[in-house]
């Protein structure tokens, strides 16, 4: 009888352990069916954002915000755990903004996940940035432009030299756009330089470097590196100070043809925007 009881003592225990197991392994397989509906969807970036009664998930898809999904609290904090582990982050951790990435595999999806966290009053507000590595969803086709703007479009990107600029507000397409341009006019005769923060596409034929602030790799001065390795096309991911927006100016005054993106609503607001950053006017002139 002694025998028996204990028996079941040993099995109920052995359950409760299996109850222990089954959550962490829950969380696994629903942040990972989270990221592969989004990559799925076409989605750019997710956002994971608590508020004071439950938490909201939310897409963006060309451009635009929408709601995915509401989680509980509970949910929400084994979500953001299982996000920094996943981007190697401290999970103690909760007041500063933490910044990292991961790779994710699964299911015959292989993308790169850059991770941002910023407190708020509520909580960790979460945000996954989706960095697609098939180069071949790379194109202009898949920009959902009609035949006209892409017309014009290819013919802004043929010009022999000059400086264009992509603008618009962040998850836009900016960059996907540039990428989808490069891929257009590289060839074996034609001499491709980027400089990114981060390398968003790996592309093949192309010489790409990574923006590393801690080794001293900044734009300004990879730019300049740059124009000493003889190129016909040169691509700055982001025109962020004085010093990147005149070097690429001149770059363009003097023969090459130099991309860039500005956080600019509209064309237009380009001008004002180089102009604010201390870029001499006779120069934007020129261009």
């Amino acid at each position: 009888m002694y025998s028996l009881i204990f028996f079941k003592s040993v099995v109920i225990m052995i359950k409760r352990k299996e109850k222990l197991v089954e959550k962490p392994d829950d969380i696994i397989l629903n942040v990972n069916e989270l990221i592969f509906k989004a990559v799925q969807r076409g989605c750019s970036d997710i956002h994971i954002e608590p508020f004071a009664e439950s938490v909201r998930v939310r897409f963006r898809i060309d451009g635009r915000l929408y709601t995915e999904d509401a989680i509980s609290r509970l949910e929400y904090e084994r979500y953001v755990s299982r996000i920094k582990v996943m981007s190697k982050l401290n999970i103690a951790e909760k007041r500063l903004p933490q910044d990292g990435s991961f790779n994710f595999d699964y299911e015959n999806v292989n993308v790169d996940i850059r991770v941002s966290t910023i407190s708020t009053i509520y909580g960790e507000k979460v945000v996954l940035r989706i960095l697609e590595k098939d180069e071949n969803k790379i194109s202009l086709k898949n920009l959902g432009l009609n035949e006209e703007d892409m017309y014009k479009l290819l013919n802004l990107a043929k010009v022999d030299n000059g400086l264009i600029y992509l603008t618009g507000p962040t998850g836009c397409g900016k960059t996907t756009t540039l990428y989808s341009l490069l891929r257009e006019l590289n060839n074996d005769r034609v001499n491709i330089i980027t400089v990114e923060d981060p390398v968003e596409f790996k592309i093949s034929g192309i010489n790409q470097i990574q923006i590393n602030e801690k080794a001293g790799i900044n734009f300004s001065n990879a730019l300049r590196a740059i124009l000493r390795q003889d190129p016909e096309i040169i691509l700055v991911g982001e025109t962020r100070d004085k010093e990147t927006a005149q070097i690429s100016v001149r770059s363009s005054i003097t023969g090459h043809k130099v991309f860039s993106t500005l956080h600019t609503n509209d064309a237009y607001s380009a001008i004002v925007r180089l102009l604010d950053m201390g870029v001499e006017d006779y120069l934007i002139r020129e261009v």
